[in-house]
């Protein structure tokens, strides 16, 4: 028998068609079909009955496709582990990431990433919600807030540094504020839920300012949008308008008084990563940890 004839059984019998297993093998029908008869041929048994519109499993062929489906699968995991051992990142790879933070840095990366690592099938999942590790939930985690778990290892990928920062159009038409004090005469657009201002906005060497709410939205998202488009003053984590920094889309002020935070966008991972774990932390510490996103 050859291997890749009973993987080819196991295809037509997920598939149900010879055409629909031909398109998955990338041949023709025509080839899977001879394949079948020569598969039929060597085991001596009838395996499949073939029609016009489908194909059904005789006796034998139900009884072939029990024994062989738990033995390919073991193929594939020892392939899988050879490789492993062999240091080459492969197999599935489940990464967990904040909306805000996985939408703006790690979603534009993982093109290049699957051209780099092929036979990694990356699952990237965009959630707020926090999975666990420990229970196998996902191989690889961004969080947001103080540092983790000291059992997991990890990564500063970027500061929660907050900057002050509006679009050039609004500060050339309302005026640079030297203090945090004088954002009483600017629009500020607030983080909060509705009708409610988000808090103080906090400075060094200055006591907490809490500005009067004039635009309140539900996401730092949807301030940093908000403010690029001249609608005031915004208060925001630096990694989330460093690109609009870069671009010129919006401009730093009150650098004076901006203060600094313990917390930070982590990158988390169990000990003893397998390969691919090891190329995806790796691959995002060359391309995210820098001055201009960690602050």
């Amino acid at each position: 028998m050859v291997l890749d004839d009973l993987k080819l059984f196991l295809a037509i019998t997920d598939a149900r068609t010879l055409s629909a297993a031909a398109r998955l093998a990338r041949t023709t029908p025509s080839t899977v079909s001879r394949r079948m008869t020569a598969l039929e041929q060597d085991l001596g048994a009838k395996l499949l009955n073939r029609t016009t519109r489908r194909l059904t499993l005789t006796d034998e062929g139900m009884v072939l496709l029990d024994r062989i489906r738990p033995l390919l699968s073991e193929l594939d995991q020892i392939r899988s582990d050879l490789r492993e051992a062999q240091g080459e990142a492969n197999g599935v790879l489940r990464v967990s990431a904040s909306i805000g933070f996985g939408g703006r840095y790690i979603a534009p990366l993982v093109g290049e990433f699957r051209r780099l690592h092929p036979k990694v099938l990356l699952d990237l999942r965009l959630e707020d919600e926090r999975v666990n590790l420990n229970a196998n939930e996902a191989d690889v985690a961004v969080r947001v807030g103080r540092m983790p778990d000291s059992a997991l290892r990890s990564v500063k990928l970027a500061s929660l540094h907050r900057v002050a920062c509006a679009s050039p159009a609004y500060l050339d038409c309302r005026g640079r504020p030297a203090h945090p004090e004088a954002l009483v005469a600017h629009e500020c657009v607030i983080v909060g839920p509705a009708g409610r201002s988000g808090g103080a906005w906090r400075f060094s060497g200055s006591g907490p300012y809490n500005p009067e709410p004039k635009l309140i939205v539900s996401s730092h998202e949807a301030a940093a949008i908000a403010s690029v488009a001249g609608a005031g003053v915004a208060h925001l984590p630096l990694w989330m308008v460093a690109t609009d920094l870069r671009d010129g889309r919006l401009e730093r002020i009150l650098d004076a008084y901006e203060e600094t935070s313990s917390g930070g966008v982590y990158l988390l991972w169990q000990e003893r990563p397998p390969a691919k774990v090891r190329a995806f932390v790796d691959f995002l510490r060359a391309r995210i940890v820098t001055n201009e996103v960690a602050g």
